[in-house]
């Protein structure tokens, strides 16, 4: 059987496309990878924020394989379970598993930038995912290794 790749990618020219896929290679189904940047006012805070969307057939899992940059993200994910987590730098690369129909939606913080919205060490979060923290819990241990 021959399936059908379908494939759209938008980015504001500032914002460039995405550098970071290992592997291009899609199976049957649709993907979406958009990048936008934020207002002017932001922009010394946030490089850009991205949403990456899919819908793939019912018995087909796709790995996706990035090489992330050395930044902080907080990345919104309809995936089940739906999440928003804080994505400290990561060492190295990760994969993540995609299936089904989904999205998720990505603010890519500049080097520092995420600093004012975090009141521990930022370093702390290197190699860690960690549930939204509000400034009312920021006291607490909140992170978790992957």
């Amino acid at each position: 059987m021959i399936g059908k790749t379908r494939q759209i990618t938008a980015f504001d020219t500032g914002a460039g496309p995405p550098r970071s896929i290992l592997q291009c290679e899609f199976p049957p189904g649709e993907f979406a990878h958009a990048r936008r940047l934020p207002a002017p006012e932001l922009s010394p805070w946030i490089m850009h924020y991205w949403l990456v969307s899919w819908n793939l057939p019912p018995d087909v899992r796709h790995s996706v394989e990035t090489l992330p940059h050395p930044n902080v993200q907080l990345v919104f994910s309809s995936a089940s379970p739906a999440s928003a987590l804080v994505h400290g730098v990561q060492p190295s690369k990760f994969t993540s598993v995609l299936s089904g129909c989904a999205s998720a939606f990505g603010v890519k913080f500049q080097p520092g930038g995420f600093r004012g919205f975090y009141a521990g060490d930022v370093a702390a979060l290197r190699g860690r995912r960690c549930r939204h923290v509000t400034r009312s819990e920021r006291r607490s241990k909140l992170c978790c290794p992957f």
